[in-house]
């Protein structure tokens, strides 16, 4: 999908992608190597807990957001979950490989007027409804010419690693380089450098519960120091582009999956009276994966003519008919 998102839907945040649960990435310039993997890795770990955005463009200052998220339920790596619940309304990812005082003054600069767009401007005393996390390696030449403050809360992923700013503008600050080194933080020790980066590539390519996937894609980015800049830039580029797109396409045909379900899934939930648990639902969606159109259809009709118990048994439920 490559549409340029518009707010013409309702009750949608500028730049936010229309689908819930997906990711829309807007083309851009050609991206840098790290900037193509962060901006993906970034999605990756958020999709299926609310729309996620990939350049997320919004007025009047024609300005992107690398990956603006709208949550509707928490991601199951608990750091990211805190991280995400900071806001209120939407979340604004901006990775930088290495970050600048120009690159952090834009980052300000996004915070600020994304909020302004989004706020109540009637109500001035109104906290702001998105916050920006900004991920990089720490530059305390850069700290020092903002209004950063060591934040506590986040001591337990690592020591003075978190930062906020203290002027309420709701940006926050990850340094990668002192993050403690475990599963919860594994997904943002990706996005660093050097030794930090070498340590976390060790860890994801023998991680038993990683998508092999993209367990594969972060091993080629280890691979980078045993290429030319030029060589580099190619194959990565195609390389990662070719498995992104491989786990997207992936996540679309289960979200046609489940669209087709949705109207049985629905129905059988009212007629037992309680919506199926996500076991169930992966029952059906697999029993269902087998059959054509007509059958759904005619399954659908016996539910909603109150045939539900031969239903239930085509399905393989183990519920009981009320």
């Amino acid at each position: 999908m490559t549409q340029t998102p518009t707010t013409a839907h309702a009750g949608l945040l500028p730049g936010q992608s229309p689908d819930p649960d997906s990711i829309l990435e807007v083309p851009v310039e050609p991206r840098e190597p790290y900037d193509g993997f962060a901006k993906d890795w970034i999605a990756h770990q958020l999709v299926g807990c609310g729309s996620v955005t990939i350049n997320a463009p919004f007025q009047p200052e024609k300005l992107y957001i690398d990956v603006l998220h709208v949550p509707t339920s928490p991601p199951p790596n608990p750091l990211l979950a805190q991280m995400v619940a900071v806001a209120q309304r939407a979340v604004l990812f901006e990775p930088f490989q290495k970050i600048t005082r120009h690159r952090l003054r834009d980052c300000v600069s996004k915070c600020t007027s994304y909020n302004a767009l989004i706020s109540d401007k009637k109500d001035e005393d109104a906290q702001p409804l998105a916050a920006m996390w900004v991920i990089s390696a720490f530059d305390s030449r850069v700290k020092g010419d903002f209004n950063f403050e060591p934040d506590a809360r986040w001591d337990a992923w690592g020591k003075q690693a978190f930062f906020k700013t203290g002027d309420g503008t709701n940006l926050y600050f990850v340094c990668l380089s002192r993050l403690h080194a475990t599963p919860d933080t594994l997904p943002l020790r990706l996005l660093g450098r050097g030794a930090t980066l070498r340590d976390a590539l060790d860890e994801a390519t023998t991680h038993g519960t990683m998508d092999p996937k993209l367990k594969q894609l972060v091993r080629f980015w280890g691979l980078r120091g045993k290429k030319t800049p030029s060589q580099w830039s190619q194959e990565m580029t195609a390389h990662v582009y070719k498995i992104v797109e491989e786990i997207r396409q992936e996540l679309r045909d289960e979200g046609r999956q489940e669209g087709r379900a949705a109207p049985l899934v629905r129905a059988l939930g009212r007629k037992l009276g309680a919506p199926l648990s996500e076991q169930e639902r992966e029952v059906v969606l697999g029993r269902l994966a087998q059959v054509d159109d007509d059958t759904l259809a005619d399954l659908i009709a016996d539910v909603l003519g109150g045939r539900v118990q031969p239903v239930v048994h085509f399905l393989g439920l183990q519920r009981a008919v009320p």
